[in-house]
């Protein structure tokens, strides 16, 4: 039986208005399909993102931290299923999907532990000026799968 799936929009699964054909290139043989998005269901991602951005996030270095562990936890929890389904979609063996999946928790493991870089430009006994780099707001990307 095939998997269907939604968008993740605004923390609410939304079915696609269109949608498409996983195929298991090892096989040629349907498992999922997929939503297509439309300019507008990019266009209600996009805003419900900056809303999102526009809170906690854009300000509490420590709540992105928070947050990113959290991202890392629950990727490593699904890494089996999500393995799996990266096996079927893209066809390479499933230890070396699971690997991927694994891999990119640590990821996001690692950032949120990395700390902020932050570059003194000047300092004296009068002023200390410090450069701090912060995130500047919400890009949408297409993959190529």
């Amino acid at each position: 039986m095939q998997q269907t799936f939604c968008h993740l929009i605004d923390g609410e699964l939304v079915p696609g208005r269109r949608d498409f054909e996983v195929v298991n290139p090892a096989t040629g043989a349907p498992f999922a399909r997929c939503p297509d998005a439309t300019r507008e269901e990019v266009d209600a991602a996009m805003g419900a993102a900056a809303r999102a951005f526009a809170g906690e996030w854009s300000r509490d270095e420590a709540g992105r931290r928070r947050t990113l562990a959290a991202m890392s936890e629950a990727l490593a929890a699904a890494a089996d299923e999500l393995g799996r389904l990266v096996c079927l979609e893209q066809g390479k063996p499933l230890a070396q999907a699971t690997g991927e999946v694994r891999g990119a928790a640590r990821l996001l493991k690692r950032y949120a532990e990395e700390p902020i870089p932050r570059e003194v430009l000047r300092e004296d006994q009068k002023v200390r000026v410090t450069v701090v780099r912060k995130p500047l707001g919400v890009t949408a990307a297409i993959t190529p799968w």
